[in-house]
Order: C-alpha cells, then sequence, then structure tokens
C-alpha cells in the first residue's frame, strides 16, 4: 500500500513538474515531447484511459491525477513527510488524536462557497455502508468507523468528525496516531466534494450518476468539460480557483 501510494504521489508530482515547466515554455516550437503546449492550451499524453472521475472511488493513476484538477484537496505534499496547506489554511493538533482544520476562503466553480460541511460531507459519504469506495483506508483511525472504514448500519455520520462552523471542522482519531499519518491519507490524498451537488444523488446511486461521469461544479485548478471516451478529456481553466486562474486555458488529456 505505501509503495502504491508513493507511485502514485510520484507520477502526480511529475505531471505538475511538467505543467511548470510548459508553461514557462509556452513559446516553444519543439514538437518531439509527448507533451507540447501553445501559449493557450496544453496536451498532455497518457497510456490509458481514465476508469472515470469518481472522487471517491477512482482506483487508477490516470484518474486519481485528473480529479486532483477538479476537486481541491485539504492539504499539499511536495515531498515525502512535508506538507503545506491548500483549502486547509491550518491544519493543527496539541494531542495527536484531535485534530482542528480552519479552511481559507474558497469557492467552488458555480459561485458557492466551500465550507466545513463540504469536508464533512465527503468523509461521511467514504464512511457511508451503501458507498463503494477506494478509500475506506483512509479514514479507518478515525472514532466512530471500523478497520474498512465504515459506520454502522443505523448512521451515516462518522463520530470523529465535527463541524464547528463555516470554516472549521474537527477530526478525532480512536487513539493517538502520527500526524503526518493523518495529514497524508486525509489531508492529501483525499479530494474534496461540493455536497450540495453529491446530495441530490441517493449515496447508493452516485457511481452511476452524472456527477461521476460528467462533473459540473470543480473547486481546483480546472473545470470538466468534455470526455470523448478513450480519446480524450478536455478541462478548461476554473477562474474561481483559490490560488488564482490557471496560465494555460485549455488541457487536453490524451
Amino acid at each position: 500500500m505505501k509503495k502504491n501510494r508513493i507511485v502514485k504521489v510520484s507520477f502526480l508530482l511529475l505531471i505538475m513538474c511538467l505543467a511548470l515547466v510548459l508553461t514557462s515554455c509556452g513559446g516553444s516550437s519543439s514538437g518531439t515531447s509527448s507533451s507540447k503546449t501553445s501559449k493557450n492550451t496544453l496536451y498532455v499524453g497518457t497510456t490509458n484511459a481514465p476508469a472515470g472521475f469518481n472522487p471517491i472511488n477512482e482506483t487508477d493513476v490516470a484518474g486519481q491525477w485528473i480529479l486532483r484538477m477538479l476537486y481541491p484537496s485539504l492539504l499539499d505534499q511536495p515531498k515525502s513527510l512535508h506538507f503545506q496547506g491548500s483549502l486547509a489554511k491550518s491544519f493543527t493538533t496539541t494531542d495527536n488524536q484531535h485534530y482542528t482544520i480552519t479552511l481559507r476562503n474558497a469557492k467552488w466553480s458555480d459561485g458557492k462557497a466551500i465550507t466545513a460541511d463540504d469536508v464533512a460531507y465527503t468523509l461521511n459519504l467514504i464512511g457511508n455502508p451503501d458507498v463503494e469506495t477506494s478509500y475506506g483506508a483512509n479514514i479507518a483511525r478515525l472514532e466512530g468507523v471500523d478497520g474498512s472504514g465504515k459506520t454502522s448500519s443505523s448512521s451515516t455520520t462518522i463520530s470523529g468528525v465535527r463541524v464547528v462552523n463555516s470554516k472549521t471542522l474537527t477530526l478525532t482519531t480512536k487513539a493517538p496516531i502520527d500526524p503526518n499519518y493523518v495529514k497524508e491519507m486525509i489531508g492529501f490524498d483525499l479530494v474534496i466534494v461540493p455536497k450540495h451537488v453529491a446530495e441530490q444523488y441517493n449515496p447508493k446511486d452516485l457511481a452511476n450518476s452524472k456527477f461521476t461521469s460528467h462533473p459540473t461544479v470543480s473547486g481546483s485548478a480546472y473545470k470538466f468539460v468534455k470526455y470523448n471516451q478513450n480519446s480524450y478529456v478536455r478541462l478548461k481553466a476554473n477562474p474561481t480557483y483559490y490560488k488564482g486562474k490557471a496560465k494555460i486555458n485549455n488541457v487536453y488529456i490524451k
């Protein structure tokens, strides 16, 4: 599991570095790379097509890094065991068991605020027994879920997740744990979904809904435009992104 996570993070960092390099070389005429760019468009070649766009149940690497371009994570991880704020302005603990997360001011691409309710909803969705997910292990150390990261059949909320206000929530683990583990498994590995969009669907049907096949609301650097199956994914810069609009307006993953 650790090895797979390292591979995933390494691949993500490689792609992001490639994007940064190509952004600074927008006028280059070289066409020998598997990726190329003009001033406003970046083309990236991948070996395999993404399996889908389900932010809580995506197992292939191509799909995972595309989702990170669409949905925000609480933290960035520029290198091993080093974390910095992304959607989260702070992610702190004084006893390694109780964690307080404070969010920065941010908006979804439809203009609605990204709040602590979105974060709590994402975690509760993963913990819902009716929802298929590949991220159960990420939240399994939280109070209120079993070893597979699921709540009991009588509850759809995790007792270890509490919303304090629109910008603050707390996490409680079953026992004290290395903060870096929580920061990596929850802060970095997971992306946050828009509650006001996902809650329109029955959790049992979420995997086969438009939410996972044609994402309409983004909270990261890009917005979803189109997926021509097994051919390309087109993304467009999200002007409401909390870190500022991306310099490259269009991205094609082919």
